[in-house]
């Protein structure tokens, strides 16, 4: 990781040959006109994410690297939120967490309203991660 030069052309050909690669294993026509423009707009919305997310992390004044994707909590193991003496049960996942490099400092992304939730200094210590949680 942090290794190669980002690629956009060499990008753009990978994420074009996932997708064909993901509808053949569905046995879906990938030779169509429709389905050749389908898969270059969604190459291109994809590539596009990935641009607009490098830029992101290329703004903050420290270096910053995704550390979690897709991280459940309260499936397995209880998770409580403790507000005003109530303990309420919370399952969920987090779409992404990064973490600042030279830090102990988090980003928490939900990629559903694009926006980040919340800046912590030490997420693992909240007293109240309901404020994370929008309750």
């Amino acid at each position: 990781m942090g290794i190669e030069i980002f690629n956009i052309d060499s990008t753009y050909k990978y994420v074009e040959n996932s997708i064909i690669d993901s509808m053949k294993a569905l046995d879906l026509d990938t030779e169509s006109n429709l389905w050749k423009m389908r898969i270059e707009n969604n190459a291109h919305n994809i590539l596009d994410f990935v641009k607009a997310d490098i830029n992101r992390m290329a703004k903050y004044k420290k270096k910053i690297l995704p550390l979690y994707y897709e991280l459940d909590f309260g499936w397995k193991e209880a998770f409580y939120i403790e507000k005003d003496g109530i303990s309420i049960p919370m399952v969920g996942k987090i779409d992404r967490i990064d973490k600042y490099v030279e830090e102990d400092k988090y980003i928490i992304i939900d990629y559903k309203i694009q926006t980040i939730i919340l800046e912590i200094w030490d997420i693992w210590q909240m007293d109240y991660p309901c404020n994370c949680l929008h309750i």
